[in-house]
């Protein structure tokens, strides 16, 4: 420009990010002295720190602000999940829920449909995090809602599937496991949309088994199709048997060695130690599980219920 002669440009840098430039112009040639240099770029020091302090107080609050979002969202998932277990008579039940993150995607629940007769749910959402809360707290609303009308467990899993197929997006899906415990007539009924196997303790014979059944998880085919995708078993049951419902984060544990806590030492775990109460079942497990993985990080959600008949 006319009249400019010389001109000063000094970065505004902090922790090595740039945050811009300050131009000084002057109409004299050779126009800016060292004293003027030193007090000009002092200034710009300054300037660049205020800027990068503001800069991170307000980080700080948008974080303090996210971190207080999730611990009201892990207040409210913890309220989606039963707090009291059945321990009467007939049934004495355990669970426990663990969330990689602050929050996460699996479920259970149970209800009692008459003095001896419940249905019993567990389920993993894909994915972690909010996503996957959001998408639990469908499915609980869905279970709540089917579980009034007493149906087979299939159609159970039938009408779940429509319900979540008109609300989950492309690529999202629920894996369940459905379970009517009759107690009157001594019969467990089953159903399993691509959930982990139920593992069964058979008191009378001192074994465990896995229920294998077909199923596909909710969500993933979208059309009436679906029904033939799953099936219905049903077995008789003895007082002392145990039913451990569970999710795949404890499967796909794995320690330092990135061996997999798998299916075999589950089955392993409940051989040996049918004979505790499902609440010391349930922290023996757990136990079991921080101690296979040892300093490697929770990467999954991970939830187990064990059911015992009385």
């Amino acid at each position: 420009y006319m009249g400019i002669l010389s001109l000063l440009a000094i970065p505004l840098n902090s922790y090595n990010e740039k945050l811009g430039v300050l131009y000084l112009f002057s109409e004299i040639k050779h126009g800016f002295e060292r004293e003027m240099i030193d007090l000009v770029t002092t200034y710009v020091n300054q300037a660049s720190t205020s800027i990068s302090n503001f800069r991170l107080i307000n980080q700080a609050v948008k974080n303090a602000r996210y971190v207080e979002e999730l611990a009201i969202a892990k207040k409210v998932q913890a309220s989606l999940l039963p707090n009291k277990f059945i321990n009467n008579e007939y049934l004495h039940m355990a669970a426990a829920s663990i969330s990689a993150d602050e929050v996460g995607g699996d479920y259970f629940d149970f209800t009692e449909l008459s003095e001896k007769k419940y249905c019993v749910v567990i389920g993993d959402v894909s994915g972690k995090g909010t996503s996957a809360a959001f998408h639990m707290a469908k499915m609980k609303g869905i279970y709540h809602t089917l579980v009034q009308l007493n149906l087979p467990t299939d159609k159970f899993l039938k009408y779940a599937n429509t319900a979540l197929s008109a609300s989950l997006e492309r690529g999202s899906f629920i894996t369940l496991t459905i379970m009517v415990i009759d107690l009157e007539n001594r019969t467990i009924e089953t159903s399993r949309a691509g959930h982990c196997p139920t593992l069964y303790f058979n008191h009378l014979t001192r074994q465990c088994e896995f229920i294998e059944q077909k199923g596909l998880g909710l969500g993933i085919l979208r059309n009436e199709w679906y029904i033939h995708e799953v099936s219905r078993q049903v077995l008789h049951i003895n007082n002392g048997d145990i039913i451990v419902l569970y999710t795949d984060g404890i499967v796909e544990a794995v320690n330092e060695d990135q061996e997999q806590f798998g299916y075999d030492r589950i089955k392993t775990f409940f051989n040996e130690n049918y004979l505790m109460e499902p609440e010391q079942l349930k922290e023996r497990f757990l136990e079991e599980i921080h101690k296979f993985c040892g300093s490697v990080a929770l990467d999954d959600d991970y939830s187990v219920m064990i059911i015992k008949v009385k």
